[in-house]
């Protein structure tokens, strides 16, 4: 009976060391964030991202920090289109960020806005370098309509992206509900809608270039069964 007693306390103070000692040991100081790294392109300061992820300095990384929740944090931001957070050094915590990308300029009132692939607004047209994309007007009076609107440009954009039209867009913007307005670098402009399908906009990059050739074209219109072709001077 003593020596059974005796093997169920050696058992029960050995089982005591492997859940006490592991779990000490996680919650030393060497494993509290002393240091933060960021990678990836961006401007978003070490402050903003600590702020977004709600992670505080001498956290415990196994403690008191859930990697997965924290990216999901950091991607409710419409600046940001990737995030990896991760340890591989003790006190230490990595950011890999990603931004989102510039799909076009959206002016609205009298500001120009960066706008992602999505349809967001996430930024000015200061706070990152200019890329050779189109600017689309977005003239709706509020915040959802104007969402809407941006969905319809950037659908036509990205149909216009296949071809070789695309470094040709510089504008766009809704004069009616049945109009969209393209305009292209020449000031030729393009009407189209959200009805107009890709094969038609292939056969306008091949239509295009024929009429340039010797002419100053005003409009061409996509709108209907046959292109409707507007020269400059025609009344």
């Amino acid at each position: 009976m003593i020596k059974f007693a005796f093997r169920i306390s050696v058992l029960i103070s050995i089982s005591l060391l492997i859940y006490y000692i592991p779990e000490k040991y996680w919650k030393l100081d060497y494993f509290t964030i002393k240091k933060i790294n960021i990678l990836g392109d961006t401007k978003i300061s070490t402050r903003e991202l600590t702020e977004l992820g709600k992670i505080t300095y001498n956290s415990n990384i196994w403690y008191d920090l859930n990697f997965s929740s924290i990216e999901n944090l950091l991607l409710e931001d419409v600046r940001i289109s990737k995030a990896s957070v991760f340890s591989n050094t003790l006190g230490e915590l990595t950011f890999d960020i990603e931004e989102s990308d510039i799909f076009c300029y959206a002016q609205i009132d009298n500001r120009i806005h960066l706008v992602n692939e999505k349809g967001e607004v996430f930024g000015f047209l200061s706070e990152k370098d200019k890329k050779n994309v189109p600017l689309v007007i977005l003239n709706e009076d509020n915040n959802e309509k104007r969402m809407l609107q941006a969905s319809k440009f950037i659908d036509i954009i990205k149909v216009i992206n296949e071809t070789n039209l695309k470094e040709l867009v510089s504008q766009i913007y809704q004069k009616d509900e049945n109009l969209i307005i393209l305009i292209l670098t020449d000031g030729t402009n393009i009407n189209t809608n959200t009805v107009v399908d890709k094969e038609k906009y292939k056969i306008l990059e091949v239509l295009y270039y024929e009429l340039i050739r010797e002419n100053k074209i005003q409009y061409i219109d996509l709108r209907f069964e046959d292109f409707v072709v507007k020269k400059v001077g025609d009344s």
